[in-house]
This record gives structure tokens, sequence and C-alpha cells, in this order.
């Protein structure tokens, strides 16, 4: 019984874990004032080059320039000129590659039975895959010195979709993650 209530129990809580939200970071300015902020402008008019062909991509950046926009939108600000922003907005994306190693391990084991002594060796091979870091982040800047204001970040992968609609559809829903918390409380 006392097993049956643990498995029970751990099921809810992984089940629970599962269907939380996307984990957002954030970070902003204390001393800033972000009341007052009423309208943005994008910093850049096109995102900056990474020599990255998976982040250099117009397709993501046009769905993500949208959903910022369109969110920002929801959220009462207006999209003005950089003359006239209170803030600017610029977001990166970034592909952190790492490589992970296992080491190999030999076992060996011998053991006595009916028939007499068995032996046994076992190697288990190294292993090396990649896991890469996906990391997409939203900063809101002052417009007079570019100094950071805000920053929010998520860890997703964006970039692989079974179409442009599920594309889409992952890309508003990461944004509208990191601009929950934007202005902060």
């Amino acid at each position: 019984m006392q097993y049956c209530k643990f498995f029970i129990g751990t099921t809810i809580c992984f089940s629970l874990l599962a269907c939380s939200s996307t984990r957002v970071w954030q970070d902003y300015d204390l001393q800033a004032n972000f009341s007052r902020l009423g309208s943005y402008a994008w910093q850049q008019l096109a995102q900056k080059k990474t020599d990255n062909p998976h982040i250099d991509n117009s397709l993501l950046n046009d769905r993500v320039r949208y959903a910022i926009d369109t969110n920002l939108a929801l959220k009462g600000y207006k999209k003005m000129s950089r003359e006239q922003a209170d803030f600017l907005v610029v977001y990166h994306y970034a592909i952190r590659e790492r490589n992970r190693d296992d080491r190999s391990h030999t076992r060996v084991g011998v053991s006595r039975g009916y028939w007499g002594y068995y032996g046994s060796y076992i190697v288990i091979d190294d292993h090396r895959y990649d896991a890469d870091r996906y990391e997409l982040i939203v900063d809101v800047l002052d417009p007079k010195n570019e100094k950071i204001l805000w920053r929010g970040s998520v860890n997703k992968k964006l970039l692989q979709s079974n179409s442009p609609q599920q594309a889409t559809q992952r890309v508003n829903q990461v944004v509208v993650d990191i601009l929950s918390k934007f202005p902060p409380q």
C-alpha cells in the first residue's frame, strides 16, 4: 500500500512539472521608473549578423519581431520612431554548443555456481553527444545611453518545427512568457 501511494504521488509531481510553463529569467535596473514608459522603438532596423545560418534566419527574425510588437501593443505600448520612444527593444537568440563526454567503464566479475566458476567481462564504450543550449533574450534599453533597463530570457529551442504554423506558435508562446515579466512588479 505504501509503495502504491509513493508511486501515485511521484507520478502526480512529475505530471505537474511536465505541464509547468517555461521558466523565464529576468533582471532589471532597480532605479528605473517603468511607469513612465509608454512607447518603444527597435534598437536596430535589422538584426545583427552572427555568421550562424540557424540564427541569421529572416523567418525567425520576422516571427520574433512580430511577436514582440504584438505583445507590447497588447500591454498598451506604442511603437514610435527612435527619437520619440521611451525605450528601445532588441532581442538576441544564441545557440551555445557544448560537448559532453561519458567515460568508459570496465567490469570484471567472477562467481561460483553449481557447475564451477563463471567469469564475465563487460566494457561500456565512451559516448560523446552534443548538448546545445538555446537562449532567447529580450532587452529593454534606455534610449539615451542604451543601458539595459530590463532583460528577460528563456532557454527554448525555436528553430525546429514541423510547420511554419507550429514555428510561429512556438515563438509567440516564448515571447508571451518572457514579456509576462515586463514591466517588473
